[in-house]
């Protein structure tokens, strides 16, 4: 939890800002840029990739199975965060 030791990452985790429950109803771009050097700070990128992948599951099961807008993902450096890409890609598409 030493990450939370840092004012930036305190105010970064204090509010939302990326209305992540809208991905599905519409068009949306979203970046996650992490360091290929320091990985310090990826568990941050892992729990909003997280936490996108769980609303939009719900959403989507609150609509018949199916978000109103396609999704797609696409992943650069995945090797770089903490979360077991293969599972959740394989529980999304299920």
């Amino acid at each position: 939890m030493a990450p939370f030791d840092i004012r930036e990452v305190r105010e970064l985790m204090e509010g939302d800002e990326l209305e992540l429950e809208k991905i599905g109803d519409r068009k949306t771009a979203l970046f996650c840029i992490v360091s290929d050097t320091d990985m310090t700070f990826n568990f941050i990128s892992a729990m909003v990739y997280t936490q996108m992948f769980n609303v939009l599951c719900d959403k989507a099961l609150e609509n018949g199975g199916a978000l109103k807008t396609h999704v797609c993902r696409s992943y650069s450096v995945c090797r770089n965060t903490s979360v077991c890409w293969k599972r959740t890609c394989d529980d999304l598409r299920s």
